[in-house]
């Protein structure tokens, strides 16, 4: 029956996984490995490694499920194309994708909402040290301001942009920042105030932090 493309066919439109059982040759044919990842995009796994280099059934997978692109064919996880078509899907693909991806700026700021995976510490050097893309990044997600070089952690526009996205971010700025009046004003109601001269646990005097 694993032969049998009408029944595989069929078998893989109910359950996709169902494609792991077919026949070799059936694990080489696209409408049926399309029909399967459709159902159950992991069924990627299961195609034949001639499918698994086609772009079209590549991106299909992809963009269902990001982290599939570690099953692609070494040149298409060189592929732009596929590659940001996975991380956008899923922070966690870029992972598996080439290394030179990390300087990609549209690439990383997709892999940057998604802190776990991806931090700004792990771009390229090139990124990390260009003001406006720190912009970006934090605007994105304020938590990536941990990440952030000295420079731009005691940068007003950053840390604003920071914690107008994540207000906890406050605490990954520089002290000054941390004590700026105006960005303490702009974390605005609800959040603990951070202010010079106040008492510390021990009751002796000391610089306030935010800890949300």
């Amino acid at each position: 029956m694993k032969r049998d493309r009408e029944v595989v066919l069929t078998a893989v439109k109910q359950d996709g996984a169902a494609l792991q059982y077919a026949d070799e040759q059936l694990k080489s044919d696209r409408v049926v490995v399309l029909a399967a990842i459709q159902q159950y995009p992991s069924a990627f796994r299961f195609a034949s490694n001639k499918l698994k280099a086609d772009h079209q059934i590549a991106l299909t997978a992809v963009l269902k499920e990001g982290a599939l692109v570690r099953y692609c064919d070494d040149a298409l996880k060189k592929d732009r194309t596929i590659v940001h078509a996975a991380v956008q899907q899923d922070a966690a693909a870029i992972r598996f994708v080439g290394h030179h991806f990390k300087g990609d700026r549209e690439i990383v700021l997709a892999a940057l909402h998604a802190e776990h995976c991806f931090t700004l510490a792990d771009a390229n050097e090139s990124l990390q040290l260009n003001r406006d893309f720190v912009l970006q990044a934090v605007t994105g997600n304020g938590r990536q301001l941990k990440y952030a070089k000295d420079n731009f952690r005691a940068d007003r526009d950053i840390v604003l942009a920071a914690i107008k996205e994540h207000g906890a971010a406050l605490h990954y700025a520089s002290e000054e920042c941390q004590a700026d009046p105006h960005i303490l004003r702009t974390l605005g109601h609800g959040l603990i105030p951070v202010l010079t001269g106040m008492f510390d646990t021990n009751g002796m005097g000391g610089r306030g932090r935010v800890f949300i």
